[in-house]
């Protein structure tokens, strides 16, 4: 078993309202939901620094594919041709 730490929240009077209504429905108690719509948001968030981590990534691969010699000539910015004309090849 979990070691459970209490907290006092406040809840607006409709949030209460919907908390007791959901909790009957569900035959669960409002702590359990409101422990469960926690867990809903930090694995939201970590999805959400994933998504940013990657994005970051994606970003970098496309300034390196457009900086070094391997990237597509759309990207990049310049074409093999334009190396041999400059005698960089």
């Amino acid at each position: 078993m979990f070691q459970m730490t209490r907290k006092q929240v406040y809840l607006r009077r409709d949030q209460q309202e919907g908390l007791k209504s959901l909790a009957d429905a569900r035959h669960a108690s409002e702590s359990e939901l409101i422990r469960e719509a926690i867990d809903h948001l930090l694995a939201e968030d970590a999805d959400d620094q994933r998504r940013a981590r990657w994005l970051a990534h994606f970003e970098w691969v496309k300034h390196r594919a457009a900086t070094i010699p391997g990237g597509t000539e759309k990207d990049r910015g310049w074409t093999r041709d334009d190396l041999h004309e400059r005698g960089t090849c």
